[in-house]
C-alpha cells in the first residue's frame, strides 16, 4: 500500500509539473496576445487619426479656403 501511495504520488507530481508548464506556456503566449493587440490597437488609432486629418484638409481644400 504504501508503494502505490509512493507512486501515485510521483506520478501526481510529475503531472503536476507538467501542468505548471503547460500553464507557463499558456501565459506566454497570452502576453504575446495582448502584446499584439495592444500594438494593432494603437496601430489602428494612428490610421484613424491620420483619416479623420485627412478629411479635415478635404474639406477645408474643397470648400476653397
Amino acid at each position: 500500500l504504501q508503494q502505490e501511495l509512493a507512486s501515485q504520488k510521483k506520478k501526481s507530481a510529475a503531472e503536476i509539473a507538467k501542468l505548471r508548464g503547460e500553464i507557463d506556456t499558456l501565459r506566454a503566449l497570452l502576453r504575446h496576445y495582448v502584446e499584439e493587440i495592444d500594438r494593432l490597437n494603437k496601430e489602428n488609432e494612428q490610421f484613424i487619426e491620420e483619416f479623420v486629418s485627412g478629411q479635415s484638409i478635404r474639406a477645408v481644400q474643397s470648400r476653397g479656403v
